[in-house]
């Protein structure tokens, strides 16, 4: 089935993008750069749009090569910037604010990755049946809790801001280990757990499901904010999700030594506590990146009045 879905799956994708007109897309926007430096003349005068400038996503300046108007330079320099204002990729890597969050990214993963695998052979340990039925509806369960969390996150997170709602995501983990921890305690005094206490069990996959909703639709704003003015956006984006990615393949391992060597209680106890420094982390170290792209914008706009006013001084001096 899967070798089925995917291939129609992508043949839908492809459709769609056929769809979009090239000219409607903002490259600069999509990016995450903000060019309104460039968007006044010497005489502080908006340019006049022409044909050429218009027809090319790139600017003025026709791409040179297939892949446009490509940046290759590497230097740490935060004064050297691409021709069209881009920082050099090396220059993310002084940023303490997206180090930070990076770091975060892979613990929060670590911690969280290998909790379900383990709420799934926990339920099905003991009671083939039952316990496989209730270890599929583990994930359908989390995924109707995600899709909620995610449609909230989206109308709310530019009103109560970044870091409150990645906030709620971060600390679910923990919650939902302690619980995951008390609930594998009363299992092993019984001996055989009930069918109410499984489903007890299931529903702990409520807070994974708000967690990964959370997550999954915060990240990447606040990797948005983080690189807001850069023109970064891909690069950071690609970043973040590579300690995602690490992090969730180092969780898998940690968590089934851990269950193996520990027992599963002690493994639900460890994860949780080291779901504890991400969280702490974000709190403590991390600042509201909400208002970032609007300060970019502040910026620019104080470069580009005091490159009017320079003018203006010469002019008047001459």
């Amino acid at each position: 089935m899967l070798f089925i879905v995917s291939p129609l799956a992508c043949a839908g994708v492809i459709f769609f993008l056929l769809k979009i007109n090239p000219a409607d897309i903002d490259h600069d926007a999509a990016r995450g750069l903000n060019n309104e430096y460039n968007l006044t003349e010497a005489d502080g005068s908006a340019p006049l749009p022409n044909e050429e400038s218009a027809a090319t996503p790139f600017g003025k300046e026709k791409p040179k090569s297939p892949l446009g108007n490509a940046s290759f330079n590497f230097s740490s320099d935060s004064m050297i910037k691409h021709e069209d204002g881009a920082e050099s990729p090396l220059t993310l890597l002084k940023d303490t604010t997206l180090l930070t969050f990076i770091i975060i990214v892979f613990l929060f993963h670590m911690s969280n990755g290998t909790v379900l695998p383990l709420v799934m052979q926990t339920l099905a340990i003991g009671d083939g049946g039952a316990g496989i039925l209730l270890a599929g509806l583990c994930i359908i369960l989390a995924q109707f809790f995600m899709v909620g969390s995610a449609k909230v996150c989206g109308d709310y997170s530019g009103v109560w801001g970044r870091k409150t709602i990645f906030l709620i995501g971060l600390f679910s983990v923990p919650v939902r280990c302690l619980i995951l921890f008390i609930l594998s305690g009363i299992k092993n005094a019984q001996g055989e757990a009930s069918l109410f206490l499984q489903i007890v069990i299931l529903s702990t996959q409520v807070l994974d499901g708000v967690g990964a909703g959370v997550f999954g639709t915060m990240y990447i704003l606040v990797t948005s904010d983080i690189s807001a003015g850069t023109g970064r956006f891909s690069l950071t984006l690609g970043m973040t999700t590579a300690a995602m990615s690490i992090g969730g393949t180092v969780s898998g391992y940690l968590g089934q030594a851990l269950a193996q060597d520990l027992g599963y209680q002690k493994a639900f106890a460890i994860l949780g506590f080291m779901a504890c420094i991400p969280s702490f982390s974000y709190l403590f170290f991390m600042p509201e990146t909400l208002n970032n792209s609007n300060k970019s914008r502040q910026e620019m706009s104080v470069i580009a009045e005091e490159s009017q006013t320079g003018n203006e001084e010469k002019r008047t001096i001459v």
